[in-house]
Protein backbone atom coordinates (compact mmCIF):
# COMPACT_ATOMS: atom_id res chain seq x y z
CA UNK A 1 0.00 0.00 0.00
CA UNK A 2 2.71 2.09 1.00
CA UNK A 3 4.77 1.56 -2.15
CA UNK A 4 1.63 2.83 -4.58
CA UNK A 5 1.62 5.96 -2.54
CA UNK A 6 5.10 7.56 -3.41
CA UNK A 7 4.28 11.33 -3.77
CA UNK A 8 4.54 12.37 -7.37
CA UNK A 9 6.98 9.35 -8.45
CA UNK A 10 8.41 10.02 -11.49
CA UNK A 11 7.02 13.46 -11.88
CA UNK A 12 9.08 16.52 -13.10
CA UNK A 13 9.53 17.27 -9.54
CA UNK A 14 10.29 13.86 -8.46
CA UNK A 15 12.80 13.71 -10.90
CA UNK A 16 14.35 17.49 -10.16
CA UNK A 17 15.37 15.99 -7.04
CA UNK A 18 18.04 13.51 -8.38
CA UNK A 19 19.18 15.23 -10.90
CA UNK A 20 20.10 17.49 -8.47
CA UNK A 21 21.70 14.77 -6.29
CA UNK A 22 23.94 13.68 -9.57
CA UNK A 23 24.92 17.48 -10.22
CA UNK A 24 25.60 18.15 -6.75
CA UNK A 25 27.96 15.00 -6.24
CA UNK A 26 29.39 15.74 -10.09
CA UNK A 27 30.50 19.41 -8.46
CA UNK A 28 31.80 18.22 -5.12
CA UNK A 29 33.88 15.87 -7.19
CA UNK A 30 34.91 18.64 -9.50
CA UNK A 31 36.02 20.98 -6.48
CA UNK A 32 37.48 18.58 -4.37
CA UNK A 33 39.12 15.49 -5.78
CA UNK A 34 42.22 16.97 -6.07
CA UNK A 35 41.80 19.04 -3.00
CA UNK A 36 44.28 17.87 0.33
CA UNK A 37 42.06 15.97 2.79
CA UNK A 38 41.90 18.84 5.56
CA UNK A 39 39.84 20.95 2.82
CA UNK A 40 37.93 18.29 1.96
CA UNK A 41 36.83 17.73 5.50
CA UNK A 42 36.22 21.32 6.20
CA UNK A 43 33.75 21.42 3.01
CA UNK A 44 31.95 18.09 3.69
CA UNK A 45 31.75 19.25 7.33
CA UNK A 46 30.31 22.71 6.99
CA UNK A 47 28.03 20.46 4.58
CA UNK A 48 27.12 17.88 7.57
CA UNK A 49 26.44 20.48 10.13
CA UNK A 50 23.56 22.60 7.88
CA UNK A 51 21.49 19.52 6.77
CA UNK A 52 21.48 19.08 10.02
CA UNK A 53 20.43 22.08 11.35
CA UNK A 54 18.03 22.25 8.39
CA UNK A 55 16.49 18.95 10.11
CA UNK A 56 16.11 21.41 13.66
CA UNK A 57 14.67 23.96 11.28
CA UNK A 58 12.51 21.57 9.27
CA UNK A 59 11.12 20.32 12.21
CA UNK A 60 9.97 23.72 13.69
CA UNK A 61 8.36 24.16 10.71
CA UNK A 62 6.54 21.18 10.94
CA UNK A 63 5.21 21.67 14.63
CA UNK A 64 3.94 25.15 13.35
CA UNK A 65 1.46 23.29 10.43
CA UNK A 66 -1.69 22.83 11.99
CA UNK A 67 -2.57 19.97 9.69
CA UNK A 68 0.15 17.91 10.87
CA UNK A 69 0.07 16.31 14.32
CA UNK A 70 3.51 17.17 15.71
CA UNK A 71 4.40 14.78 18.83
CA UNK A 72 7.79 15.91 20.14
CA UNK A 73 9.08 12.24 21.57
CA UNK A 74 8.26 10.97 18.02
CA UNK A 75 10.32 14.13 16.55
CA UNK A 76 13.86 13.32 18.15
CA UNK A 77 16.37 12.60 15.73
CA UNK A 78 17.00 8.81 16.05
CA UNK A 79 15.47 7.22 12.93
CA UNK A 80 18.47 6.28 10.75
CA UNK A 81 19.01 9.09 8.50
CA UNK A 82 19.02 11.30 11.47
CA UNK A 83 21.34 8.97 13.38
CA UNK A 84 23.39 9.04 9.86
CA UNK A 85 23.49 12.75 9.84
CA UNK A 86 24.99 13.21 13.53
CA UNK A 87 27.13 10.25 12.50
CA UNK A 88 28.65 11.92 9.55
CA UNK A 89 29.80 14.51 11.61
CA UNK A 90 31.80 12.59 14.13
CA UNK A 91 33.08 9.67 11.33
CA UNK A 92 34.21 13.42 9.09
CA UNK A 93 35.80 14.71 12.08
CA UNK A 94 37.37 11.13 13.46
CA UNK A 95 38.21 9.56 10.72
CA UNK A 96 37.14 6.13 11.91
CA UNK A 97 37.08 3.97 9.09
CA UNK A 98 34.16 1.67 10.30
CA UNK A 99 31.92 4.91 11.19
CA UNK A 100 32.37 6.37 7.29
CA UNK A 101 31.83 2.84 5.65
CA UNK A 102 28.02 3.32 7.93
CA UNK A 103 27.48 6.49 6.82
CA UNK A 104 28.33 5.93 3.18
CA UNK A 105 26.70 2.83 3.32
CA UNK A 106 23.45 3.42 5.31
CA UNK A 107 23.09 6.96 4.73
CA UNK A 108 22.85 6.00 0.98
CA UNK A 109 20.70 2.93 1.75
CA UNK A 110 19.01 5.15 4.27
CA UNK A 111 18.12 8.04 2.19
CA UNK A 112 17.12 6.01 -0.83
CA UNK A 113 14.58 4.11 1.30
CA UNK A 114 13.02 7.60 2.46
CA UNK A 115 12.63 9.33 -0.51
CA UNK A 116 10.92 5.88 -2.59
CA UNK A 117 8.86 5.07 0.45
CA UNK A 118 7.86 8.01 2.54
CA UNK A 119 6.00 8.08 6.18
CA UNK A 120 2.36 8.16 5.16
CA UNK A 121 2.39 10.86 8.03
CA UNK A 122 3.63 13.50 5.54
CA UNK A 123 1.23 12.36 2.82
CA UNK A 124 -1.56 15.19 3.56
CA UNK A 125 0.47 18.41 4.91
CA UNK A 126 2.03 21.57 3.18
CA UNK A 127 4.51 20.43 0.45
CA UNK A 128 6.83 23.46 1.43
CA UNK A 129 7.32 22.21 5.25
CA UNK A 130 6.30 18.48 4.42
CA UNK A 131 7.50 17.20 1.23
CA UNK A 132 9.72 19.51 0.64
CA UNK A 133 11.52 20.03 3.89
CA UNK A 134 11.78 16.39 4.03
CA UNK A 135 13.08 15.30 0.51
CA UNK A 136 15.26 18.12 0.30
CA UNK A 137 17.12 17.11 3.26
CA UNK A 138 16.89 13.45 2.60
CA UNK A 139 18.56 14.01 -0.65
CA UNK A 140 21.25 16.46 0.94
CA UNK A 141 21.64 13.65 3.10
CA UNK A 142 22.40 11.23 0.52
CA UNK A 143 24.42 13.39 -1.25
CA UNK A 144 26.63 13.35 1.91
CA UNK A 145 26.66 9.89 1.88
CA UNK A 146 27.56 8.79 -1.80
CA UNK A 147 30.52 12.59 -1.16
CA UNK A 148 32.22 10.75 1.00
CA UNK A 149 33.56 8.07 -1.46
CA UNK A 150 33.27 10.31 -4.80
CA UNK A 151 35.10 13.30 -3.60
CA UNK A 152 38.17 10.60 -2.14
CA UNK A 153 37.87 11.99 1.05
CA UNK A 154 38.09 8.17 2.06
CA UNK A 155 38.04 4.60 0.63
CA UNK A 156 35.55 1.81 1.78
CA UNK A 157 37.57 -1.26 2.89
CA UNK A 158 35.72 -4.22 2.65
CA UNK A 159 37.18 -5.61 6.36
CA UNK A 160 34.85 -2.58 7.38
CA UNK A 161 31.45 -3.93 6.20
CA UNK A 162 31.36 -6.69 9.33
CA UNK A 163 31.45 -3.51 12.39
CA UNK A 164 29.29 -1.42 10.10
CA UNK A 165 26.77 -4.08 10.11
CA UNK A 166 27.22 -4.83 13.94
CA UNK A 167 26.95 -1.20 14.72
CA UNK A 168 23.53 -0.71 12.77
CA UNK A 169 22.23 -4.19 15.04
CA UNK A 170 23.84 -2.46 18.08
CA UNK A 171 21.82 0.62 17.25
CA UNK A 172 18.59 -1.06 16.29
CA UNK A 173 18.44 -3.14 19.77
CA UNK A 174 19.37 -0.24 21.50
CA UNK A 175 16.32 2.04 19.95
CA UNK A 176 13.74 -0.85 20.75
CA UNK A 177 14.61 -0.77 24.18
CA UNK A 178 14.38 3.56 24.15
CA UNK A 179 10.67 2.50 22.34
CA UNK A 180 10.11 0.08 24.91
CA UNK A 181 10.93 2.71 27.77
CA UNK A 182 8.92 5.44 26.61
CA UNK A 183 5.99 3.92 25.58
CA UNK A 184 5.69 2.32 29.13
CA UNK A 185 6.38 5.65 30.64
CA UNK A 186 3.93 7.95 28.10
CA UNK A 187 2.03 5.88 26.18
CA UNK A 188 2.84 7.57 22.83
CA UNK A 189 3.68 4.43 19.98
CA UNK A 190 7.22 5.81 19.53
CA UNK A 191 8.90 3.83 16.87
CA UNK A 192 12.02 4.76 16.12
CA UNK A 193 14.21 2.65 13.56
CA UNK A 194 10.91 1.22 13.01
CA UNK A 195 11.53 -1.65 15.58
CA UNK A 196 7.93 -2.00 15.33
CA UNK A 197 7.31 -2.55 12.06
CA UNK A 198 5.90 0.02 9.53
CA UNK A 199 2.10 0.40 9.26
CA UNK A 200 1.19 -0.51 5.41
CA UNK A 201 4.56 -1.67 4.63
CA UNK A 202 4.39 -4.14 2.68
CA UNK A 203 8.24 -5.59 3.33
CA UNK A 204 7.86 -5.24 7.07
CA UNK A 205 4.64 -6.71 7.46
CA UNK A 206 5.80 -9.79 5.51
CA UNK A 207 8.82 -9.82 7.58
CA UNK A 208 7.09 -9.93 10.97
CA UNK A 209 5.01 -12.42 9.30
CA UNK A 210 8.01 -14.93 9.29
CA UNK A 211 9.51 -14.15 12.77
CA UNK A 212 6.10 -12.21 14.73
CA UNK A 213 8.04 -10.96 17.52
CA UNK A 214 9.51 -7.52 17.93
CA UNK A 215 12.22 -6.78 17.28
CA UNK A 216 13.88 -9.82 15.91
CA UNK A 217 11.29 -9.64 12.83
CA UNK A 218 14.04 -7.36 10.99
CA UNK A 219 17.21 -9.61 11.97
CA UNK A 220 16.87 -11.13 8.43
CA UNK A 221 17.31 -8.13 6.37
CA UNK A 222 21.06 -7.89 7.72
CA UNK A 223 22.43 -10.62 5.63
CA UNK A 224 20.75 -9.02 2.09
CA UNK A 225 21.82 -5.93 3.59
CA UNK A 226 25.71 -6.94 4.27
CA UNK A 227 25.43 -8.18 0.66
CA UNK A 228 24.37 -4.99 -0.89
CA UNK A 229 27.57 -3.18 1.23
CA UNK A 230 29.69 -5.25 0.02
CA UNK A 231 28.27 -4.46 -4.00
CA UNK A 232 28.93 -0.66 -2.43
CA UNK A 233 32.50 -1.02 -1.33
CA UNK A 234 33.25 -2.69 -4.18
CA UNK A 235 31.99 -0.64 -6.22
CA UNK A 236 33.79 2.32 -4.42
CA UNK A 237 37.21 0.23 -4.97
CA UNK A 238 36.61 -0.23 -8.50
CA UNK A 239 39.51 1.46 -10.85
CA UNK A 240 41.64 1.71 -7.88
CA UNK A 241 44.64 -0.38 -6.11
CA UNK A 242 46.09 -0.30 -2.64
CA UNK A 243 49.04 -0.92 -1.44
CA UNK A 244 48.45 -5.09 0.42
CA UNK A 245 48.70 -3.53 3.47
CA UNK A 246 45.64 -1.06 2.63
CA UNK A 247 43.59 -3.96 1.03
Amino acid sequence: MLLLMMIWEFSPLWIAFFVMDVVLIILLRILLVKKDDATKEKVLMIIAIANFAFWVLYKILLSMRPDFEFVFLKELPLHLCNLNSILIIVAIRTKKDFLLTFCYCLGTIGALFSVLTPDQNFVHTSILTAFGCYWLYHHILLVQAISLVSTGFYRPKYKDIPKAAALLVILYFVMHLFNMILRSATHIDVNYLYTYGMEGNPITEALYRLIPLHPFFFLPVVIPLAGVMFLMVWLARLGKKDSPAKA
